[in-house]
């Protein structure tokens, strides 16, 4: 926003030096035309300012609620193959939730993690004959991350609450071992 200032002042600047250096009859002509140029110059100001505005926060609200949503989906696929989920995606190369940490911070990754932890508990495996007892982990995970009203809910809330600038920090204990806490 200074920056925005500063170019501000410079062009107010050079059109009086520039209009102080021009004779008397082209004066009104250099005038309209640098007058023009500086209305031009501050309504494309104000409007990169009006749509760059995200007070304070680092992504829009859809990127926000997409990045939870995922980490909850992570956690729930992660929990129910017991870190199988995590260990495949290491070996194949994959960033894992790099993104969605950068979206989210830490924090609240490991909140919407372990949201999906939680709910990875209670998919119960089918009784079917065909299915041997196996769990339906990928399709409830998601069915849960991206289609639930409660991970919606929770989704804008924790939006709404780090818009507000309400922060939570865990201690490096917990992060570093959070089944213990």
């Amino acid at each position: 926003m200074n920056i925005k200032y500063l170019l501000l002042l410079t062009v107010l600047s050079s059109m009086s030096v520039s209009c102080l250096s021009t004779s008397q009859k082209r004066f009104k002509k250099v005038y309209v035309e640098e007058f023009k140029l500086v209305i031009v110059g501050i309504l494309t100001l104000w409007a990169c300012a009006c749509t760059s505005s995200q007070k304070g926060i680092g992504a829009p609200k859809k990127d926000y609620i997409r990045a939870f949503k995922i980490a909850v989906f992570h956690g729930c696929l992660n929990e129910g193959t017991k870190g199988d989920f995590d260990r495949f995606l290491r070996d194949a190369g994959d960033l894992g939730l790099a993104r969605e940490v950068a979206i989210l911070h830490h924090t609240e990754t490991t909140k919407a993690f372990e949201v999906g932890e939680a709910y990875s508990y209670k998919i119960l495996p089918y009784e079917y004959e065909d299915y041997e007892g196996r769990r339906p982990l990928t399709s409830h995970c998601a069915q849960y991350a991206f289609y639930s009203r409660e991970v919606n809910s929770m989704a804008k809330k924790m939006y709404r609450r780090q818009l507000r600038g309400k922060w939570e920090f865990i201690d490096e204990d917990q992060a570093q071992n959070p089944k213990t806490n």
